[in-house]
């Protein structure tokens, strides 16, 4: 995004350290001096960082808000995140934030309203060979899915667009063709379709 012409802040947080909210409060805190007051501020979230850029948008901590970028989110929970958060280990591992992700606390109106403002969805269907045939017949039902989270459950009412890509949710930050797709709905409000060419 840097390339493409933009001032990126990219703040790190530990999710160990408290449920969504907490880390929303940290995030805002630690890019609210690097930020231009006067322009407009896009987030684009990966997994549970774009459920931490709903709470940041709903709680209205940036004076002028632009458009967001929900990629993998599991905006109506995780069934992985379900089924983890029975053992003491991953509880540990991964903090109070497991518990927000489970299926149904991912809907609660005390922690999310109706998105608010652009949003742009990308989902991803392809998962890596091995976890990927696992979690697709143990937790997904055969639905498609990343990985990680089901395009089903990446989806948002009100969200002006939908995009779903053949990357798995471990690699969707890292891939260009996701990249792209982030700096035009950034720039235009809406992902870009690849016009199949017709046969002559």
């Amino acid at each position: 995004m840097i390339r493409c012409g933009f001032c990126v802040v990219n703040p790190g947080y530990d999710s160990r350290k408290g449920g969504i909210e907490t880390l929303a409060n940290a995030v805002a805190a630690r890019v609210g001096s690097a930020l231009d007051k006067d322009r407009p501020v896009h987030i684009v979230g990966h997994s549970l960082g774009g459920l931490i850029a709903r709470v940041l948008f709903q709680r209205a901590y940036f004076k002028r808000p632009g458009r967001i970028v929900l990629i993998g989110t599991p905006n109506h929970g995780s069934p992985l995140a379900c089924k983890l958060v029975r053992f003491r280990a991953f509880r540990w591992l991964c903090g109070p934030v497991l518990r927000d992700l489970i299926s149904g606390r991912a809907d609660d109106p005390s922690l999310f309203s109706p998105p608010e403002g652009s949003i742009g969805i990308i989902a991803g269907d392809k998962a890596t060979w091995m976890f990927g045939w696992f979690t697709h017949k143990r937790f997904f039902n055969g639905e498609p899915n990343d990985g990680m989270v089901s395009v089903a459950s990446t989806r948002l009412e009100g969200a002006e667009d939908c995009l779903v890509l053949p990357v798995s949710h471990i690699a969707q930050p890292y891939r260009a063709q996701v990249h792209r797709q982030v700096e035009a709905f950034i720039r235009t409000g809406a992902f870009v379709r690849e016009q199949k060419k017709a046969l002559v």
